[in-house]
């Protein structure tokens, strides 16, 4: 099995230079970098971890890897609390594996000015971080570009074919579970209140709800699916209207806030037979409201991932940007009608 030793000895070359090279260390020439990623890959070299609990026969801890996190500001919105858990997740796997986070909030107007040098974070700017997390949606040029300066990772949202790794709940089966529960009950007109099918999570729900009918036999009907484009009351009713005249039993809604919407407003509507709705995500019923069915998505063990991840990635430039999709758990509401 190749090691760094072998292919120090065959450049000619200290082992810490391949070391270094192989962590996207910005003091190795880029000529030599290319050297040893290029024979690297010719003998298989497969890397070790990137961090360790001590210095070998020091006694002392070894010093920690510097990783920043890029939360785009709005999430400071509706997706407070998604946001909590995903980096209450990354810092119990930092803990863990001797990782310091250097979390950084950035406006809509500064993620362009992100690739400028003296409008990064300082700990960014003055080199101190090895790779990035990327925390809600950036324009994809952007993630594009900052994945060619460092190592990143994304959460939630896919910048594939850029070598950006991917982290996201596993929404295509968690969604397909979700319509084998309304199957379960009885439910075959089972429609769909989507989102923009251009975000990410968006278009894997939609699928997941495709891939649902189609385990169970059900042939996809276009007129049962609504995309809703706003979060206000006036958007969703409209949405809504449009499916009752349709006949549904059944409306998955693609998250837990909208799925809620629409239950208050079919109570409203007076419409306590039904649809019964179900949601995604897992969050806490609004006051006065009982707890819908859903998945609960667990946003901790996707942030411990993306760490994970993004450690992986700067131990070996070599690998090809991948995704990882972890899995939710059911949760069965206390009130399945909207009373």
């Amino acid at each position: 099995m190749a090691t760094q030793q072998t292919i120090a000895r065959r450049l000619r070359i200290s082992q810490a230079t391949v070391s270094r090279s192989l962590r996207n260390d910005p003091s190795i020439r880029s000529e030599t970098r290319a050297r040893v990623l290029e024979l690297a890959s010719q003998l298989g070299y497969v890397p070790g971890p990137v961090v360790q609990s001590a210095t070998r026969g020091a006694g002392r801890e070894a010093p920690a890897t510097h990783l920043g996190v890029l939360v785009q500001d709005d999430a400071r919105g509706s997706g407070g609390a998604t946001v909590v858990n995903l980096l209450s997740g990354m810092s119990a796997a930092a803990q863990q594996l001797n990782v310091s986070l250097n979390v950084h909030h950035v406006a809509p107007s500064d993620r362009t000015a992100l690739l400028q040098a003296d409008r990064q974070p300082p700990a960014m700017r003055g080199g101190l971080i090895r790779g990035l997390v990327l925390l809600r949606r950036f324009d994809a040029a952007v993630a594009s570009a900052l994945a060619r300066q460092m190592p990143c990772v994304s959460l939630i949202y896919d910048y594939r074919p850029a070598l950006v790794d991917f982290v996201s709940s596993d929404e295509i089966a968690d969604v397909a579970s979700l319509v084998r529960h309304l199957h379960d009950l009885g439910h075959r007109r089972i429609a769909l209140v989507g989102a923009d099918r251009s975000l990410t999570w968006a278009r894997q729900r939609w699928l997941g709800y495709i891939a649902g009918l189609a385990d169970l036999g059900i042939a996809y009907d276009p007129a049962l699916v609504e995309q809703i484009d706003s979060d206000t009351a006036e958007a969703t009713r409209a949405c809504v209207e449009r499916l009752l005249d349709r006949g549904p039993t059944a409306i998955v809604a693609a998250g837990d806030a909208l799925g809620y919407r629409c239950v208050r407003l079919l109570r409203e509507m007076g419409r306590t037979d039904g649809p019964l709705v179900v949601g995604y995500d897992g969050i806490e019923p609004p006051e006065g409201m009982s707890q819908i069915t859903t998945i609960r998505v667990n946003f901790r063990e996707m942030g411990a991932a993306a760490i994970r991840l993004l450690l992986e990635r700067i131990s070996s430039s070599l690998l090809p940007a991948r995704a990882v999709h972890i899995g939710g758990q059911l949760i069965v509401g206390t009130s399945p009608r909207p009373t």
